[in-house]
């Protein structure tokens, strides 16, 4: 009864915090993962457009300024 009760009550608060512990982990690979492919995708429509762009872009614009937008 009350024994038992302080017997299993330390196992079940080590439990929950093995469980945070995991899924914090996992959000954490999750929004990384995600937030990876955010970026890769833009770049990859970022390179897309400008290699479609006219190369009289490339001439009326500077590095810097082409740079500096992105």
């Amino acid at each position: 009864t009350d024994r038992s009760v302080l017997l299993w009550m330390p196992l079940v608060v080590i439990g929950l915090m093995i469980v945070r512990g995991i899924t914090s982990y996992v959000s954490s690979y999750c929004i990384s993962w995600v937030s990876g492919k955010v970026v890769m995708t833009m770049r990859r429509r970022l390179f897309g457009h400008m290699m479609g762009m006219p190369v009289a872009f490339f001439d009326k614009q500077s590095t810097g300024t082409l740079l500096s937008r992105i």
